[in-house]
């Protein structure tokens, strides 16, 4: 393993050159002290995982760094972050155990006691190489004087039994010619032997440090190139042939063991076919490539310093800065014209794999640096292993029902009688070509579950296999026993926006459930919701997880209600529910008993099968937790899952005095009085009757989130609502499905929040839309229209009745961005570049869209739905309603 200490003394402006040195000595890891990094650096390079400590003030000074290969096995271990010393630690999987590295740095001008010597050393762990700049010098690491730091420091070292690897030759070229050159770049090492490393000087970097190389003997652990069954070289054919080969299915399928055995040969056989017609994956290691001219000029000028290390004169010096400004310059150059050709031959088509689209992925998903996770006992997971044993016990304390004191809940002899004595309806069985339609409509680039049979291998059976399923499908309808393989979710952790990434509590858990399972999922809703078509099952308020139904409606029958009230001087006041752990605390018993209540008793029967006995276990990198059970929640990632809660949180209690607007879990309720101490009363009333349900069916609110907001022009207040004997706090604007609402429905909050979204990635995706990108600009013009754009025509058909003052804001800034897209001269109006680029004006889009939903409306599913085109709102003010903009023509 190749291990390098190095003092950059400012590492931006040394990036390019480093990015060779990497890749052409294949370094593993280089340990940097002297950053000057701050907030606005960032760092990347092809195949390496940066991690960095900057100074405390904040300021380009100081700093330390850790850059490591990708496919070397690593976590983030701890950073320091002192005045005195900053400090960057990785552990890293040797064949010689874990092995922590650390980047040390330590200003000169900052006195360092003993005892903080101590505490850094000891936070790095049993086995470490901690190597970097001391400032501290001492004969016995080959300085030539002692120093009071460098004596304190080797005090430390001979008291915790600690060994210092070192070249013995000087590492610090001060410029200045009365200056003497010494050794500063060492490494501390504890829990290893000196013999198994061996070090030497290297003159590649320009700095007035030189860097050090470590070989050390024990070689690093390697994560494994892929996570698929397949990959480019799978020979399709074969595998089909294979797998018709060994499918038989003349098999008993009449028990739930027979239909358990059935479903694990089926999934080893596809494993087995895929493995046997797929070559290894090749690890994927990226190499730069760097013309022979730009190599020839850094070994010329690697003699160069050698020869001013030797001899100190001025015209060495002169030489060497004129050699390393033109090796500064051809690197520069030579990166310009590799980034712009990669920038020209961007594309949003197939034939460049969709590189376009993949350049701005990186920038929407960033890549999340992985953070330590505070266990229960106030000690830290580092490792992914430790990571995902903490994750699973958080999710476990998760899945368990809420306690209520509610004792009237609903038990198997509650439930009506008549399901033991309705005639059995029987489960519709599915069929080859049902099957097969599903099989086709599945997405391939789907994450698969623990099986890793994704959609691409489903697509690829041969139809005797296809066969098989659908067999093994009727099975489990006619039986209703859900397999238990088919049950087990791989979950993993995503972090939630602006939430503290070391609390558990801030990751949202995904199910990753096998693919097979989702096909059978599938048939099972396409079932259910005829009978939830025929019964009416979900409340005509509820428009999540419904099909034609969106956010957009929704939030246009409340603004009309909201509207309505203000045209009348009435008060409005509206609580906003937010449900703690929504999908994750669904209580089973409490969802089955709907069920048995609503329908026939064999569908009953198999969604007790699929609720029951669940399993999961957490993935954090390549390790895993152990199995868990799951007593509550429907698995987020699954097909029936969305449909399930809407049927469990169907029967929420309603009035005739308010208005209630539900999609998913998030619901609101809308009270309109002419009195507010009345309006606030009939709120209140219908909370009170909220409550009981909640504690019923073992539901809990987060008050803390939940909101409570009064839209009127009138100059009284509400009273403030209490829930569960909480004062909901009030608030003067609201987030409700993606809009932000204000108390005076003048949408100014709104159309200010998504100018700021504009800007935010505006900035993000200048390097490809600026003038100076040689991106083509049909590219540059697909990026805005399909990345900016939507961000401030979410809901325009509702916000486009703000007042002319606020969309021109809008219109400001959609005309900087095509004149920065197109570079246009000053004297070109902006009404002729819109035209020349066929854009619409604001204006235009709004007109434009409210036509499309006008007709959307028209043959709306939805009875509510239908009447906010015909709806006739009162008219006081001189405002815009929605309404308006539909009948414009």
């Amino acid at each position: 393993m190749k291990i390098v200490i190095w003092n950059a003394n400012g590492l931006q402006q040394r990036l390019h050159e480093l990015k060779i040195f990497l890749h052409t000595n294949n370094i593993d890891a280089i340990l940097i002290s002297e950053t000057h990094l701050t907030i606005k650096n960032h760092i990347k390079i092809p195949s390496y995982n940066v991690y960095n400590t900057k100074h405390p003030s904040g300021k380009a000074h100081g700093g330390t760094a850790i850059i490591i290969r990708q496919d070397i096995k690593q976590f983030f271990h701890s950073s320091t972050a002192e005045t005195h010393t900053q400090a960057t630690a990785v552990t890293i999987n040797t064949t010689h155990g874990n092995i922590t590295l650390a980047a040390v740095y330590s200003p000169p001008k900052h006195k360092i006691s003993a005892q903080q010597y101590e505490n850094l050393f000891k936070t790095l762990g049993n086995k470490f190489i901690a190597g970097g700049d001391y400032n501290a010098k001492h004969n016995s690491w080959g300085s030539k004087t002692v120093t009071p730091r460098g004596r304190i420091l080797e005090q430390v070292i001979r008291k915790l039994s600690l060994n210092t690897i070192s070249t013995g030759e000087p590492t610090y070229w001060p410029t200045a010619r009365e200056k003497t050159p010494d050794l500063l770049d060492f490494a501390i090492i504890k829990g290893l032997s000196k013999n198994n490393f061996k070090t030497q000087s290297s003159l590649d970097l320009t700095s007035d440090h030189s860097p050090v190389l470590l070989n050390f003997l024990f070689k690093p652990l390697r994560s494994s190139t892929s996570s698929h069954l397949t990959n480019n070289t799978t020979k399709w054919d074969q595998f089909r042939e294979y797998l018709e080969e060994h499918i038989n299915c003349n098999i008993p399928l009449k028990s739930p063991e027979q239909i358990e055995i059935a479903v694990t040969n089926l999934t080893d056989t596809i494993q087995k076919a895929c493995w046997l017609t797929t070559k290894p994956e090749e690890n994927n290691w990226k190499f730069l490539s760097y013309p022979e001219q730009i190599l020839q000029k850094i070994k010329e000028k690697r003699k160069f310093k050698s020869i001013w290390q030797r001899q100190k004169t001025p015209i060495n010096k002169r030489r060497l800065n004129a050699i390393t400004k033109e090796v500064k310059h051809l690197i520069q150059t030579h990166c310009n014209e590799e980034f712009h050709t990669y920038i020209t031959n961007l594309s949003p088509y197939e034939d460049t794999n969709y590189s376009l689209w993949k350049a701005t992925k990186r920038l929407k998903r960033p890549t999340i640096p992985a953070h330590a996770i505070k266990k229960s006992d106030s000690n830290w997971a580092k490792s992914p292993t430790e990571k995902a044993t903490v994750f699973a016990e958080y999710l476990q304390n998760i899945f368990k029902p809420n306690i209520t004191n509610f004792t009237d809940a609903p038990t198997d002899h509650s439930l009506r009688i008549a399901n033991e004595t309705d005639p059995i309806e029987n489960i519709p069985p599915t069929s080859i070509k049902e099957v097969t339609k599903l099989i086709f409509e599945t997405r391939n680039n789907k994450s698969p579950g623990f099986d890793l049979i994704g959609g691409k291998i489903l697509k690829e059976l041969p139809p005797k296999v296809i066969r098989l399923l659908t067999i093994i499908f009727n099975a489990v309808l006619k039986i209703k026993f859900f397999p238990t393989s088919w049950k087990i979710a791989q979950v993993i952790m995503l972090l939630k926006p602006k939430k503290d990434p070391h609390l558990p509590a801030s990751y949202r858990p995904i199910s990753l459930l096998p693919s097979m399972s989702k096909l059978l999922e599938k048939i099972i809703l396409i079932r259910m919701k005829k009978i939830i078509s025929e019964k009416n099952l979900i409340p005509s308020h509820q428009f999540g997880f419904r099909n034609k139904y969106a956010t957009t409606e929704q939030i246009h029958r409340m603004t009309n209600s909201i509207t309505t009230a203000v045209e009348r001087k009435e008060y409005c006041t509206v609580l906003f529910l937010d449900v703690e752990k929504a999908f994750d605390k669904v209580w089973h018993k409490g969802l089955l008993a709907k069920i048995k209540e609503a329908f026939p008793l064999p569908y009953y029967q198999l969604l007790k099968s699929y609720l029951e006995d669940r399993t999961f276990f957490v993935k954090v990198q390549e390790s895993y937790s152990e199995v868990c059970s799951i007593e509550t929640g429907v698995p987020q990632g699954s097909v029936l899952g969305p449909v399930l809660y809407t049927l469990f949180t169907a029967d929420i209690p309603t009035t005739s005095e308010t208005k209630s607007f539900t999609f998913a879990d998030d619901t609101a309720i809308l009270a309109v009085h002419t009195d507010p101490i009345k309006a606030h009363s009939i709120l209140q009333q219908h909370l009170l009757k909220i409550e009981q349900w909640l504690n019923r069916w073992k539901i809990k609110v987060n008050s803390d989130k939940c909101k409570h907001i009064t839209f009127t022009l009138r100059k009284g207040s509400v009273p403030s609502i209490t829930l569960n004997r909480t004062i909901i706090p009030q608030t003067k604007t609201v987030r409700y499905l993606g809009m932000h609402l204000d108390s005076r429905m003048t949408w100014k909050h709104h159309i200010k929040t998504k100018i700021e979204q504009i800007r935010q990635k505006r900035r993000d995706m200048y390097w490809l839309t600026c003038k100076n990108s040689r991106l083509n600009m049909n590219n540059k013009l697909l990026i805005y229209k399909s990345i900016i754009k939507p961000i401030w025509t979410y809901g325009i058909e509702i916000w486009g009745t703000a007042a002319k003052s606020h969309i021109t804001k809008l219109e400001v800034l959609q005309s900087i961005i095509l004149r920065t897209i197109v570079n246009a001269p000053w004297y070109m109006r902006n009404d002729q570049l819109r035209k020349d680029l066929k854009i619409n004006s604001v204006e235009e889009e709004i007109n434009r869209l409210s036509n499309r939903y006008k007709s959307r409306l028209e043959n709306h599913p939805s009875e509510p739905a239908k009447k906010l085109y015909s709806e006739n709102l009162p008219r006081r003010l001189r405002r815009k309603h929605p309404n308006d903009l539909l009948h414009t023509t």
